[in-house]
């Protein structure tokens, strides 16, 4: 998608009260935009506890909180983290950023994510 493609459906899940973006790695590829999301696992020191997460585990990256434009700076800092977790990413949104344990810099973790846009696939 470009950029302003990613703008149109961020600023459209805005408007529906999705207000918490990241971006995710999935394994399956490109995904059907508005698809739940399922939570995470807890990784401790690059193990996998077991122990599941209450949401989603993203990069996040900036959007205003008002008009839901995107700063794609900060994004495109959050998709060249993402490269480590491999190829195939999407934008998550949801309701709400958990308080949960980070591990990653600029971690966040949504609740109720769904799948907002394809970005690379």
């Amino acid at each position: 998608m470009t950029q302003q493609e990613i703008q149109n459906q961020i600023t459209k899940y805005h408007q529906e009260g999705i207000f918490d973006f990241g971006l995710r790695a999935i394994k399956d590829g490109l995904s059907t935009i508005g698809s739940p999301v399922n939570n995470s696992y807890h990784w401790e020191d690059g193990i996998n506890t077991g122990v599941k997460m209450d949401g989603a585990s993203t990069i996040g990256f900036d959007v205003d909180e008002i008009d839901g434009e995107v700063d794609f700076a900060s994004f495109e800092k959050a998709l060249s983290t993402m490269s480590e977790y491999g190829d195939n990413i999407v934008v998550i949104g949801g309701k709400e950023n958990l308080n949960e344990i980070h591990n990653d810099i600029g971690e966040r973790v949504i609740l109720d994510g769904i799948i907002v846009a394809n970005v690379v696939g």
